[in-house]
Formats: C-alpha cells, sequence, structure tokens
C-alpha cells in the first residue's frame, strides 16, 4: 500500500484516496495484530479480502496516474498487469483449465514486474532529479534578479546620500562665508 502509494504521487494527485489508503493501511495494521490474537481463518479471510482490496486500488489510481501524464505510472501499470495476468494463468492451471502452463509462471510474472518497477523507479528518479535541478534554476534566477534589485537600491541611496552631503557641503560653504563676512 505504502509503496503504491508514493509511487504513484497518490497524495498529490489524489488526496481523497490518499486519506482512503491511510484508513485502510490502519485496517491492516490491526489485522496484523488481531492475527496474533484471533481466529486463523477469519484472519485468513480478511488479508485475502485486504489483497482483494488492493487490486481494486492499485489499478485504477495507477490508470488515473497516467491520465495525469505520470510516465512512471506506465511502469506500475504493466508491471501489475503482468502479475495479474500470470496469476490467471496460474489459477488456470491448477484447476486444469488451461494446463500446459508452467508451475513457475508466477515467478515470470513476478521478475518481470520488478524489472519494471526498477523501470519506473529510475524514471521517477530522473524526475526528481530534473524537478530539482529546475529549481536551483529558479532559486539562482531569484538569488540575481535579488542582488540586481539590492544593488540598484544601494546605488540609488547612495547617490542620494552623496546629493545631500553635497547639499549640505554648499550650506556649509555659505554659512562660513556668511560668517567671514560677519567678522
Amino acid at each position: 500500500i505504502l509503496f503504491f502509494s508514493r509511487f504513484l504521487k497518490v497524495k498529490e494527485f489524489f488526496p481523497f484516496w490518499n486519506i482512503a489508503l491511510n484508513v485502510f493501511l490502519i485496517a491492516n495494521i490491526f489485522l496484523s495484530i488481531y492475527i496474533w490474537f484471533g481466529d486463523i481463518s477469519l484472519t485468513d479471510n480478511l488479508a485475502n479480502l485486504s489483497a482483494l482490496l488492493v487490486n481494486f486500488f492499485a489499478v485504477p489510481l495507477s490508470i488515473a496516474s497516467i491520465r495525469k501524464k505520470y510516465s512512471p505510472a506506465w511502469y506500475y501499470f504493466f508491471g501489475y498487469l503482468f502479475v495479474l495476468v500470470t496469476f490467471a494463468l496460474y489459477m488456470l492451471k491448477i484447476y486444469n483449465i488451461y494446463p500446459d502452463v508452467t508451475i513457475n509462471i508466477m515467478k515470470y510474472g513476478f521478475g518481470i514486474e520488478m524489472c519494471l518497477f526498477s523501470l519506473g523507479l529510475s524514471e521517477r528518479i530522473g524526475i526528481i532529479r530534473s524537478e530539482k535541478e529546475i529549481a536551483q534554476k529558479r532559486i539562482i534566477e531569484m538569488q540575481t534578479s535579488a542582488k540586481t534589485k539590492l544593488e540598484k537600491e544601494v546605488s540609488e541611496r547612495t547617490q542620494k546620500l552623496n546629493n545631500i552631503l553635497a547639499e549640505i557641503k554648499r550650506d556649509l560653504n555659505v554659512a562660513k562665508k556668511i560668517q567671514e563676512n560677519i567678522l
């Protein structure tokens, strides 16, 4: 839950679903505690229900993230899709509906899923790096702009002070001449 929530940026893109996932996560924590004290068959059923609900969250949220143009969501979607397809093929093998499937099909599905998740994570890292670079460029631009503005203000104030100083010197010279004429 935490992995796909962070991987698909659920908190940023879908705040309501983030709250729902957090409630679901808390329920799973209580389920994990209940395993130690409760009925095993009930706990088993609740764990299966929990896994099923995660599927109902994961696939639609990955599709919604894809619609928001978040490219790592494609890797998550296809990785998860491989696991679901291989699980379906495994179940067909178990029930002898499609017996030609190898018993290791789930291992292949999880292997492909891990590879796709890794590719998605590397793309996400690339996105984070580019966002960081853009933010750093903005900061540098803001600093340069602030520096230029500050230099301009300092220059203007220095000019004003020089004008006032020149005026004071003129007034002192006039006062000096008046004093000399009086004496």
